[in-house]
């Protein structure tokens, strides 16, 4: 079962073209700080220390040139805005971009095209008779988050904006850990970061509206954290359509509402929805955390070999 998980989100949704020149110019980076001399948009020169890219593999200075104007044409519309991607590490693709009006280097991050984009722009393609897609998906989602919290890594904001379909037709789980990171490191968490599907609405679980109310907002995602989105996904796999279409918005205060009445919340369910999902996302939508199953137990459930 062919899942990639992929340590960050695409950034813009640009031409294809241009991601083929991008991919041509490296196939890994690393993080470095030095002194470098730059030419702002003024004509001006100046000596900064910047934090920029080593561009490792099929690298060389007329690859880096090419990069770089590429990487300027890209996020032209990010330097007036004074908006821009930040990221901590490793990536597929990855260019150096500097701030002309502070004279400091961001590094703005670009992804390889998908050009089927979301897991629900790929779905409302499909014929909606095929069944055993969106049964796939869930299973390799599942397969996915597994491996995730088998290595104790907690992705902590999965919605349907962040899991995308290549050309094969497979899930990539992207922006693994992003705000997590961000929140870490002063550079990160000072920047403002743009995903591929911004108008996706994150589905917050119970007890993070919960940490608004009386913890100023203060919230740390777990592992049930992600079972809980995960199971929202599901749904809208299934239903190929945004969770907060059939709720109003307010799915998790649905819960919380079924919950003090000693109730399971009430789902409309597809009539063609496999009772081990149904089964699945109901435990998964506990209000109580430590009550939900582990990605281990939803595998079980939805007899999902371990690979």
């Amino acid at each position: 079962m062919a899942v990639l998980l992929l340590p960050g989100a695409i950034s813009l949704p640009t031409s294809e073209d241009v991601h083929k020149r991008l991919l041509r110019c490296c196939n890994h980076i690393e993080y470095v700080s030095l002194r470098a001399k730059r030419t702002d948009v003024f004509g001006v020169d100046s000596d900064i220390m910047v934090k920029m890219v080593i561009l490792c593999g099929n690298h060389s200075e007329s690859n880096q040139g090419i990069l770089n104007e590429t990487a300027k044409q890209l996020h032209k519309p990010l330097i007036i805005s004074q908006k821009y991607i930040s990221r901590c590490f490793t990536h597929t693709i990855s260019s150096p971009l500097l701030d002309s009006h502070t004279r400091v280097a961001r590094t703005v991050l670009v992804e390889p095209f998908y050009k089927n984009g979301n897991v629900l722009q790929y779905l409302k393609g499909l014929d909606s008779s095929d069944l055993g897609v969106a049964r796939r998906m869930t299973e390799q989602l599942a397969t996915g988050m597994y491996h995730l919290h088998a290595r104790n890594v907690v992705h902590g904001k999965l919605h349907l904006g962040n899991i995308l379909v290549d050309n094969d037709g497979n899930i990539l789980i992207s922006d693994v850990e992003l705000e997590a990171r961000a929140t870490k490191i002063p550079q990160l968490a000072s920047s403002q970061r743009i995903t591929f599907c911004r108008h996706v609405d994150f589905t917050k679980p119970p007890e993070h509206l919960r940490a608004l109310e009386t913890n100023e907002g203060l919230f740390s995602p777990q592992k049930s954290t992600d079972v809980y989105t995960f199971a929202c996904c599901v749904f809208s796999i299934h239903t190929r359509k945004h969770l907060k279409d059939a709720f109003s918005g307010k799915f998790s205060e649905w819960v919380i509402q079924c919950s003090e009445l000693g109730a399971s919340p009430f789902v409309r369910w597809p009539e063609d929805m496999p009772q081990d999902i149904k089964t699945c996302l109901e435990m998964c939508w506990n209000i109580d955390p430590e009550r939900r199953p582990s990605m281990d137990d939803i595998l079980h459930m939805l007899s999902v070999p371990l690979v």
